[in-house]
């Protein structure tokens, strides 16, 4: 065979190698991020926002999905994934209550089941729809966050006047950020928590803001309770959770 012909055929043997190697590389990483993803959803619940809302329950034995969209479809999932149990064993593991858990900044917040919505993102219970520029249809939320600033670069901006408020860490007090004062400034709140109430609202909304330090992680986790008035109403309408600042306070602990 001459060498003109058989240079070629290795170069092509070359590069389908190379690329059978590549291509089994991206498979078997890609299905090592599967693997990872199921392993970390397993024994969750998850709801796939981005179609029909359609539920799905990640099984930790196999770490497949089951389709949770009818009864049927939930029963036959108990049906063959679920464990037996004595009623003895059963004792032993406590009920849970609604608990919104950040596993990252270690805290928890325990809601009682009358007061069970909690949700990381606004709510509008008449419309099912939320735009704040032109209705404001009993929107009532409760959202909890963590500050992505440290304690030395955070800033709480007063809604009212303008002003900036910030916090010592060492004292423990808010100053602002020019001197003034301002009766908007964050007060402690009563109890053995660290906690800061901002309370403020404009025209439209009302709401608190629960700031609770964290010392550990040197940021803040903010609870904010807002309620905001019907587009043509002439007060503030009641809140769904019914909860004062006091009481949402005591639902709040962080982790051991």
């Amino acid at each position: 065979m001459s060498k003109h012909l058989l240079f070629p055929k290795i170069i092509l043997a070359i590069s389908i190698a190379v690329i059978s190697f590549l291509a089994g590389g991206i498979a078997v990483s890609t299905s090592n991020a599967a693997a990872t993803l199921a392993s970390r959803l397993a024994g969750r619940i998850l709801l796939q926002t981005q179609s029909k809302g359609e539920a799905w329950y990640v099984d930790p034995v196999s770490l497949g999905r089951y389709y949770l969209g009818k009864p049927t479809n939930c029963l036959n999932v108990m049906k063959s994934r679920g464990l037996g149990i004595s009623n003895a064993d059963l004792a032993q593991i406590k009920v849970a209550t609604n608990l919104y858990h950040d596993q990252t900044y270690g805290f928890e917040i325990t809601v009682p089941a009358f007061y069970s919505k909690v949700t990381k993102n606004p709510t509008s219970l008449a419309t099912g729809d939320l735009n704040l520029e032109y209705a404001y249809n009993n929107i009532n939320y409760l959202n909890i966050v963590v500050a992505k600033e440290t304690f030395a670069n955070y800033q709480l901006a007063d809604q009212a006047g303008g002003f900036i408020f910030r916090f010592d860490s060492a004292t423990h007090k808010w100053t602002h950020e020019n001197g003034d004062t301002s009766e908007f400034i964050p007060k402690k709140m009563a109890g053995t928590l660290d906690a800061y109430l901002y309370h403020s609202g404009d025209v439209h909304c009302s709401w608190d803001i629960i700031l609770v330090p964290n010392y550990k992680s040197n940021k803040f986790v903010q609870i904010e309770n807002t309620t905001c008035k019907e587009q043509k109403g002439t007060g503030y309408v009641k809140p769904v959770y019914q909860l004062n600042s006091a009481e949402l306070l005591s639902t709040f602990r962080f982790s051991e």
